[in-house]
């Protein structure tokens, strides 16, 4: 069966089990079909993957589609690709480790774009290698929505550099792919030139680590202080 088939059996099968209204069959209907006509030519929803499908997620983003639409989209289709595995029609549902980025739930929640510019900014008034450290740190964190923990726990192979996308680890150990910003991954790869100029560093697999010791979470807070201040940033 080709996408629009998929789709309407999906639908169809639903109406019958779960009883689904007319109006959830027609958002279920608009939802994949938008997205079947976004996917590139000739891949069929049973061959679709995280990769592809967290590009669409950052297209979605870029075109400042309301975050509730992309939530939407994202349950359909993550109730769709786990209706195809149950039915054998794909090994598994890529959609299970992905999420769409994330508003950070660390640092002040207040702060408006222009307070993190200024926050980013901030870095500077470090010296080095601090200063590369976090203006990488916190590209990373704002650009991916992270906690602090999540951001520490990066490795330095966690970045994908040929698609652009960064593998977090959650509490729990559970994974998902989010997509990176140019910036956040142009100032991760800063960090790791200077950082490694002398050859790769074997002490720890840490993305922020310096030479021989991880970055703790103690030690972070303290440099972003006095990034905050240097920005004019209440941070306590």
């Amino acid at each position: 069966m080709n996408n629009p088939q998929l789709a309407e059996q999906f639908i169809i099968t639903l109406a019958a089990e779960k009883g689904i209204s007319r109006n959830t069959q027609e958002s279920y209907h608009s939802d994949l079909d938008l997205i079947a006509e976004e996917i590139a030519a000739g891949v069929s929803f049973t061959q679709l993957n995280a990769e592809q499908i967290t590009q669409l997620i950052t297209g979605w983003n870029a075109s400042g589609l309301k975050q509730t639409t992309i939530a939407r989209r994202l349950s359909a289709l993550r109730h769709f690709m786990s209706w195809l595995t149950a039915e054998n029609l794909r090994p598994d549902n890529p959609c299970l480790h992905i999420d769409r980025p994330k508003k950070p739930r660390t640092l002040p929640q207040s702060l408006t774009e222009a307070e993190i510019s200024q926050l980013i900014a901030g870095c500077e008034q470090l010296g080095e290698p601090e200063k590369l450290q976090m203006r990488a740190g916190l590209e990373l964190l704002y650009a991916a929505g992270l906690r602090i923990s999540e951001l520490l726990a990066i490795k330095t192979g966690d970045i994908r550099k040929d698609t652009g996308m960064l593998m977090v680890t959650g509490k729990g150990g559970k994974q998902r792919l989010v997509p990176l910003t140019d910036i956040a991954a142009q100032m991760a790869q800063q960090w790791l030139d200077w950082r490694d100029k002398d050859g790769p560093v074997t002490a720890h697999h840490q993305l922020l680590g310096g030479r021989n010791t991880e970055l703790t979470r103690q030690k972070f807070s303290q440099l972003l202080k006095k990034c905050a201040a240097s920005a004019g940033i209440d941070a306590s």
